[in-house]
Formats: structure tokens, C-alpha cells, sequence
């Protein structure tokens, strides 16, 4: 559960700083590097690379410049068979594979023997709402569920702010997003403020007992 990128990324490059002199072996400065979910190299892969100048190519199924690579999360035909590459990034994007086998078959293709595949993957899923992200606009109003992934005990400890302003933003949920959501999304309207209506005794105080019963499988 990211409470922001910059978090979401420090989180990355503690968990895999341990590879990287590992990895930047393997690579050199023609190396194809792909982002899956991206319109631009992350933090994380930035400092991965350091001097390395590989060819990273973006996708994602929303691209906003023409360097980017329309792609289809649950479709990889446009990368088989024409990429081979070195590293394969594809993080804040695992939660909608709609068959987790199929694309990691597909990624094999894609990576160069002994290749890396960088990923976040959920560990146990939910239908917790999502408050700043959902059915917007600018995303065609597709539906996406927020998902948690793993409740980390220094949540509350270094962010105590953060949560209880989370907290409050789900007990009370701006009209504006409301009536947004239901424009776009009418049909989930009644589902999510539902949801809502479950977090409305959401305080700091039973954050963890609350959001460790909603990630349970």
C-alpha cells in the first residue's frame, strides 16, 4: 500500500538495491530496457541504471507521447517476437493481469536468457475503495479497484499524519468525487459508497486492526 510514489519507490530501491551491481553487470549501454505501465523510466530503474544509457522503451495502454508504446497489460503480442530485452519493469500495473500465467509465459519471450523482471506483485487483493483514483476521465472512466497489497507496521509509526488525513478523506468523501464517480460509473456508484459506508468508523486508532482484516485472504 504506497502512500505515494516517492514512497512507493524508496520502497522499491531498498528491496532490490541488494541486485543491482548484479544486474548492472549484465547490462551494457545498447541494452533494451521496457516499462510496462509507464509513459517514462521511474525512479526506481533510473537509479538501477545509473550511467548505464540502455534503450528503454515505454508502454502503457494510456501513452502520452509518441515514444511510448500503446500496450495492453493482458496482451504482449505487440512485444513477443519483436523485443528481446534485458530488463523488464512493471510496477503499480499487477493488479490488472486477468491471468498472471499467461503473461509471465509471455514475459519469457520477451527477456533475453538470464533476463530480470521487476515486479510488485499483490500479495492478497481487495475491493478496498479507491478515494483519489477511480473511473476518472482522463482514464477513459475505466473501473479500478484499489487493491492492497501488505500491511507494513511502520505505516502508522512514520506517517501518522498521512493516515489520519486517509482516515478522514474515507469517512467523508468529497461530494465532488461523488458526483463524478457517479457520471462516469453509475453502475459501480452504489457498490463503492457502499464500501465507504464500511469505513465509517475508520480512525487511527483501529487503522491496523481494520485494514489487516480487509487484506486477508
Amino acid at each position: 500500500m504506497g502512500i505515494s510514489n516517492k514512497y512507493h519507490f524508496d520502497w522499491i530501491n531498498e528491496a532490490s538495491k541488494s541486485e543491482y551491481s548484479r544486474i548492472r553487470k549484465f547490462l551494457s549501454n545498447r541494452s533494451v530496457v521496457i516499462g510496462i505501465g509507464e509513459n517514462a523510466p521511474p525512479p526506481s530503474l533510473l537509479n538501477l541504471l545509473g550511467n548505464i544509457k540502455a534503450n528503454y522503451q515505454a508502454c502503457d495502454l494510456y501513452p502520452v507521447n509518441e515514444a511510448t508504446l500503446k500496450l495492453d497489460i493482458n496482451d504482449l503480442s505487440p512485444l513477443v517476437g519483436k523485443y528481446r530485452s534485458y530488463i523488464i519493469e512493471c510496477l503499480r500495473t499487477s493488479f490488472f493481469l486477468s491471468n498472471k500465467k499467461k503473461f509471465l509465459k509471455d514475459i519469457a519471450q520477451i527477456l533475453v536468457p538470464g533476463g530480470y523482471l521487476i515486479i510488485d506483485f499483490l500479495i492478497g487483493n481487495s475491493s478496498f475503495p479507491s478515494i483519489e483514483w477511480n473511473n476518472i476521465a482522463e482514464y477513459n472512466s475505466v473501473s479500478c479497484h484499489f487493491k492492497t497489497t501488505f500491511y507494513d507496521e511502520r505505516l502508522i509509526e512514520e506517517f501518522p499524519e498521512e493516515v489520519k488525513n486517509f482516515c478522514a478523506h474515507a469517512k467523508r468523501c468529497p461530494i465532488k468525487k461523488r458526483i463524478r464517480h457517479f457520471i462516469h460509473s453509475p453502475k459501480e456508484h452504489k457498490e463503492s459508497m457502499k464500501r465507504l459506508k464500511e469505513l465509517k468508523n475508520l480512525n487511527i486508532n483501529n487503522f491496523r486492526t481494520r485494514l489487516i482484516n480487509i487484506i486477508s485472504p
